[in-house]
């Protein structure tokens, strides 16, 4: 029985190693991102709390290697006299991207797996500070909570596989661009601290090397193993259905998680430097906008996709959320959205502006929320 095993998993082996190497070429890149729960799209209820705010630091090199830091600032506000808790969360890991083709007739399909470690450093790591900071900026008022386990910093092992298989296809109008399909299964540990299975589908459009979309779901299986109150009310608002979108347009890379059974949501906007690949610009085949509006702190986001010609759709969101009562925190959270058909009106392009015309509809949202 043993050589039988044995066997079997010598034979894997080979098979995995004697695959062809996937051919698209991956640029070098570096992505830094920031994060918030304020940028919820008008989808999420957006209490300013639990993983409320952070940073992403992300490096990928051509050869397969990468490495990214995440930092984050979880909180969770006292209720009823309660006093609030809140600790600091550093993520730093590393690991080997190894992709593989997959020998098929009729479509381009891959196979990726990736093992990653690192370190998870949690505790006081000074974020209050930065976060009363913005605060102090939008006038928001600060946030004073007590550590958790007085302040202790905690530094463990992390582990982990991430496994995906894509499919590929040439998308029929535009010979730059390509439709793929992802599925993909993350596996992480980290002892005395959590475990996470996280299997996910998505689908999107990729475009040379300067932009790409995607668009999918999952189911997040999360359990907490330490007893930090904070860290099991996080963990608990983060397991379940979930869906997402990210992407990258030029210098903007962008994304958004929203977990459906918590109502719980944050997304993130930053940078992305490629190295290694000089492109000429030809046309745009997706467009991405984004204004913030103050002191009203409204947020808004257009997409503009091109179909054919001067023909385009489009999407606008726009969101922000409103106290109205400091009792249990009353909030609203309203967001608005519009999608339509756009015509550009090339032939009077004067340079540095062109007309168009727009037709669409869309709806507001109201969504009213307090704690407890």
């Amino acid at each position: 029985m043993v050589v039988t095993r044995l066997k079997g998993f010598l034979i894997v082996i080979f098979i995995v190693l004697t695959l062809p190497l996937f051919a698209r070429h991956r640029l070098t890149t570096f992505e830094a991102v920031m994060f918030n729960d304020n940028l919820s799209f008008g989808l999420g209820e957006n209490p300013d709390d639990m993983r409320s705010y952070g940073m992403l630091f992300d490096y990928f090199n051509t050869s397969g290697w990468f490495a990214n830091i995440e930092i984050s600032g979880l909180t969770l506000r006292g209720k009823g006299g309660d006093p609030g808790r809140r600790y600091d969360e550093l993520i730093l890991k590393g690991g080997y991207v190894a992709h593989f083709h997959l020998p098929t007739k009729d479509l381009v399909s891959s196979y990726e797996i990736t093992p990653y470690g690192g370190l998870v450093l949690a505790g006081n790591f000074g974020l209050e500070a930065v976060q009363n900071f913005v605060h102090d900026v939008f006038k928001l008022g600060q946030l004073h909570e007590e550590y958790e386990g007085a302040g202790e910093q905690r530094i463990l092992p992390l582990m982990g596989l991430t496994q995906k298989f894509e499919i590929i296809e040439i998308a029929p109008w535009f010979k730059t661009s390509e439709l793929l399909f992802w599925a993909e299964l993350d596996l992480a540990y980290v002892p005395t601290y959590m475990s996470k299975i996280y299997p996910k589908v998505s689908v999107g459009q990729h475009t040379l090397s300067t932009s790409q979309f995607m668009v999918g779901g999952g189911y997040s299986f999360v359990e907490i193993l330490d007893d930090w109150e904070t860290h099991q009310v996080v963990g608990s608002a983060e397991r379940g259905l979930t869906f997402f979108f990210k992407g990258h347009i030029g210098l903007i890379t962008f994304g958004y998680s929203w977990y459906v059974e918590s109502m719980e949501g944050y997304g993130g906007v930053g940078v992305q430097l490629l190295f290694g690949e000089r492109l000429s610009w030809e046309r745009s085949d997706l467009l991405v906008s984004i204004g913030l509006a103050i002191p009203d702190q409204i947020t808004t986001f257009a997409f503009r996709y091109h179909l054919f010609k001067d023909i385009g759709l489009y999407l606008k969101n726009s969101f922000k959320m409103i106290p109205l009562a400091d009792e249990s925190r009353v909030r609203e959270n309203y967001s608005t959205w519009h999608a339509g058909i756009d015509w550009e009106i090339s032939r009077w392009d004067f340079g540095w502006a062109r007309p168009y015309v727009a037709a669409g509809m869309g709806f507001n949202r109201f969504l009213v929320m307090s704690d407890g």
